[in-house]
């Protein structure tokens, strides 16, 4: 369905604008009810929009590179020592970039910085959970895998990761 594209004037008269395969057909309403209706749910779909995000500067196009390279890092899960050696910068260089981020983002903590990445289209998004032959989502290939048990007996884990000592014992 097309987005509803309508301007209303003064509460007292609408343009409403529709696509079809027709072509596109225009009407100007006048009835009360059916401009409340309009207004209400411009209202709506107003309240829960999402705002606007201010746009995000990292300075030239190289400093806006090396930010999505480095955001890159922190998105894959690469330790500070490994992206700084990567990057060939030193580890404290490295964290100050990261601060740097960190403020230009109007974040608090890493955590809170890749949410508002992730928002703002810096980083790409997780791939969508994919079902297994009974429709239950699971994870996509990746590092992590889910082992089922008892509270103690399992858990998220790094792939390959030895799990036998957790084992239920009782």
């Amino acid at each position: 369905m097309p987005p509803l594209q309508a301007l209303v004037v003064d509460g007292r008269a609408a343009l409403v604008v529709t696509e079809s395969e027709t072509g596109t057909r225009s009407s100007v309403l006048r009835i009360p009810e059916v401009l409340n209706t309009i207004c209400s749910l411009f209202e709506s779909v107003w309240s829960d929009a999402d705002p606007a995000h201010r746009t995000i500067v990292f300075g030239d196009g190289e400093r806006t590179a090396l930010a999505r390279r480095i955001l890159g890092h922190l998105h894959a899960g690469v330790t500070d020592e490994g992206a700084a050696r990567e990057l060939t910068f030193s580890v404290r260089t490295y964290g100050r970039y990261v601060a740097e981020i960190m403020t230009l983002l109007g974040a608090n903590s890493r955590f809170q910085m890749g949410v508002c990445a992730a928002k703002l289209g810096l980083i790409p998004t997780p791939p969508p959970r994919r079902p297994d032959r009974r429709g239950t989502p699971r994870a996509a290939p990746g590092r992590y895998r889910y082992r089922r048990g008892g509270s103690d007996s399992g858990g998220v884990h790094p792939a390959g990761a030895d799990t036998s000592a957790r084992r239920r014992t009782a």
